[in-house]
């Protein structure tokens, strides 16, 4: 599904077949170690991004580590436990978008379904809009959401919330640099068919 993606260095790959995994071990294995360790990383990113005063860690010039659980700037102030603005920016701009972390996974609703009610300190993540989950199924695309599985993609539709941004040049791409109007494109049958979506509220990232 991703052979010849230009997927830009945003994505963690892992080899799954559901045929070959049949009581859903390896997929409980994806969901509660890889996905949790990928959340814990993106959303260190993510908060330091979003409000770099107050969840990032400032100058790392500047860091005094503080029983080594944060930093102070200098030789004093609150403590700071997010990802210093060198880690962020380059001298000239921001080199991170701040985006949340979009898990997509070839599998059938039902059996993420059955991992997320075993593993409710891993569904939290989703159902409280930490992180987004995705499952694919032959050309079927669906989105989780605490009220149960949404399809994406075909009809216009409005979101409420957050929407993962774009995956790759092929999949998903936003044509508007606000996000509250993208367009999503993707291949079937050979053919390029196009979706339209409106999103509605606040950041959508």
């Amino acid at each position: 599904r991703t052979a010849g993606q230009a997927l830009d260095g945003r994505v963690f790959l892992h080899d799954y077949d559901e045929a070959l995994d049949p009581d859903s071990r390896v997929l409980t294995l994806i969901l509660c170690a890889p996905v949790v360790v990928a959340s814990w990383i993106n959303l260190q990113y993510y908060g330091s991004r979003v409000n770099p005063d107050l969840l990032g860690s400032g100058n790392k010039v500047l860091h005094n580590v503080l029983g080594g659980i944060g930093v102070v700037e200098g030789n004093g102030g609150d403590l700071r436990t997010g990802l210093p603005l060198q880690s962020l920016h380059d001298g000239e701009r921001f080199v991170h978008e701040p985006r949340r972390l979009s898990v997509f996974l070839q599998a059938t609703t039902e059996r993420i379904d059955e991992v997320l009610r075993k593993n409710p300190s891993v569904k939290q993540l989703f159902d409280h809009g930490w992180i987004h989950l995705f499952a694919f199924r032959d050309q079927r695309c669906d989105r989780y959401t605490p009220q149960g599985w949404r399809a994406v993609g075909g009809a216009r539709e409005s979101f409420q919330g957050e929407f993962p941004g774009r995956v790759s040049r092929e999949s998903f791409k936003f044509e508007d640099s606000s996000l509250k109007v993208g367009r999503v494109s993707s291949r079937a049958a050979g053919e390029s068919q196009v979706s339209s979506f409106q999103f509605e509220g606040p950041g959508f990232r």
